[in-house]
């Protein structure tokens, strides 16, 4: 995969790798994410084992300025969703980086 993928992209994508209809496969997304809303309502944190952790993280209103026109403005307070990947996943991503160690870089500039 070289692009983003839509919904209808991963429906597709679901279809194919599980055997299933392109019908089944839009009814098993579309249920997942109503799941994680859910939890996400309910608890503020939905954690999938092998996958991850959804979490909603508050961030607080502060101040800003237009670069535009020079006149400061507040940005409201809001939730923001963020994902933490399951340590799993995080080895499977890494997998072909395993090789490679970690070098001290001396800062003798």
């Amino acid at each position: 995969m070289d692009k983003k993928l839509n919904f209808t992209d991963l429906c597709n994508f679901y279809a194919k790798a599980s055997g299933v209809t392109a019908a089944e496969a839009e009814s098993f997304v579309h249920a997942f994410f109503e799941i994680v809303v859910e939890g996400l309502e309910k608890d503020g944190a939905v954690k999938i084992n092998g996958l991850g952790t959804f979490k909603l993280v508050e961030v607080e209103s502060r101040s800003s300025v237009n670069i535009n026109t020079g006149e400061r403005f507040e940005i409201d307070g809001h939730k923001r969703l963020t994902f933490v990947p399951a340590d799993s996943l995080k080895e499977i991503i890494n997998a072909p980086f395993a090789m490679f160690e970690p070098v001290e870089v001396e800062d003798d500039f």
